[in-house]
């Protein structure tokens, strides 16, 4: 099983599904608009940028995010220095 672990303010995430059911992964590095991401795993964090999302947030995020693929698992990475805003939605 192949699984990543982010290091310093890196999150791991994937695309919140915006439009029907489905989970729409980004190209290699593209600009970020209105997308909402679900992060999935979070660094540590460091002395300049402490982590503070937690596995679950939802948040919408300024500037790059970036996939790759090792043996065929994609992993979708931003950093949380990049989030303008959690979201918070009533249940």
């Amino acid at each position: 099983m192949i699984e990543f672990e982010p290091i310093k303010d890196f999150l791991l995430m994937e695309r919140a599904a915006t439009k029907g059911s489905r989970i729409a992964l980004p190209d290699a590095s593209e600009p970020v608009s209105d997308d909402i991401f679900v992060v999935i795993k979070v660094g540590p964090g460091d002395e300049d940028h402490p982590q503070f999302l937690e596995p679950g947030d939802k948040v919408c995020l300024t500037g790059y995010i970036n996939t790759f693929s090792y043996k065929g698992v994609k992993a979708v990475l931003g950093r949380a220095r990049d989030v303008m805003a959690v979201v918070h939605e009533d249940t």
